[in-house]
């Protein structure tokens, strides 16, 4: 009795996946044309991304572009990048805080849906009606790749601080 309750419970769970796992672990980003680009190599050669991948570098982040897993970078082209509104915000942070570990479909998207970034703080995303932001940021468009997904966005994203990175970040006067 005991071998057929198994035999059983095995045939159950062999015919149980079907082609939905498929469907979405293997979706793309509303029908995109995915380029045979990597992320880094994206960056590399575009121009337009010059100043925003260069931040990327300088704190070690753009090597996490190449790696053979899917991410999502939420990019600022030159001609809106402005890293002053970060403010005293050390600019290793904010270089962590555009990229995550996991490819975000815009068929994702869900208004209160909180990410976490490399450096550990959650960004939260907002849907009003078409229209999609990132912390108050809109998402301007999105391109899709071998290894994720960049969503240009309108500004440099600024972490929130949370009370001991507040603290450490006070000079010495305090």
């Amino acid at each position: 009795m005991k071998h057929i309750l198994i035999m059983l419970l095995a045939v159950f769970a062999l015919f149980s996946c079907n082609e939905g796992w498929d469907q979405y672990y293997n979706s793309t980003t509303e029908d995109a044309e995915i380029s045979p680009l990597t992320l880094y190599e994206y960056f590399e050669g575009e121009a337009g991304y010059s100043q925003f991948f260069t931040l990327l570098k300088e704190y070690d982040v753009a090597d996490q572009l190449a790696r053979d897993q899917e991410l999502t970078v939420w990019a600022v082209r030159d001609d809106h990048y402005d890293i002053s509104v970060v403010g005293s915000i050390e600019h290793n942070l904010v270089a962590q805080y555009h990229v995550n570990n996991l490819m975000l479909k815009k068929s994702d998207f869900k208004s209160g849906l909180r990410i976490p970034m490399l450096n550990g703080i959650y960004l939260t995303l907002t849907v009003e009606g078409d229209q999609a932001f990132v912390n108050n940021t809109r998402v301007i468009s999105s391109k899709r790749f071998k290894n994720g997904v960049v969503y240009e966005i309108e500004s440099v994203l600024k972490p929130l601080t949370n009370m001991l990175d507040y603290i450490i970040l006070l000079d010495d006067s305090y």
